[in-house]
């Protein structure tokens, strides 16, 4: 009984190491397609910044990391809100001129 323990005690280190590489695998995996997801949104929507954030990694100048897409992917989604509501302001505005000055004939 007692040369029993050895083994077991082998089996169930080697069951162990074998569960942690396994989901460490598992997590590098969904690191890599979170990175992927949000570099090919950014590169479909704003082109100029994908290059910007792939020669800053290049260069060692930013880590490749799902936090640093993340935070990427979240200002140019509020740039483009920014621009998407200024270019409304501005067409709005310029009904406003138009109507104006279309009133203003109309007085005359």
């Amino acid at each position: 009984m007692k040369y029993l323990y050895g083994p077991l005690f082998l089996l169930t280190a080697s069951c162990a190491t074998l569960y942690f590489e396994v989901s460490k695998y598992k997590q590098k995996e969904n690191t890599q397609k979170q990175i992927k997801q949000y570099s090919s949104e950014i590169a479909n929507k704003d082109i100029n910044r994908f290059n910007r954030i792939n020669n800053a990694i290049t260069h060692g100048e930013m880590n490749n990391s799902t936090a640093k897409w993340m935070k990427e992917y979240n200002k140019m989604m509020d740039s483009l809100k920014i621009d998407s509501l200024t270019k409304k302001a501005y067409f709005e505005g310029a009904q406003m001129v138009r109507d104006s000055i279309k009133a203003a004939t109309k007085l005359k």
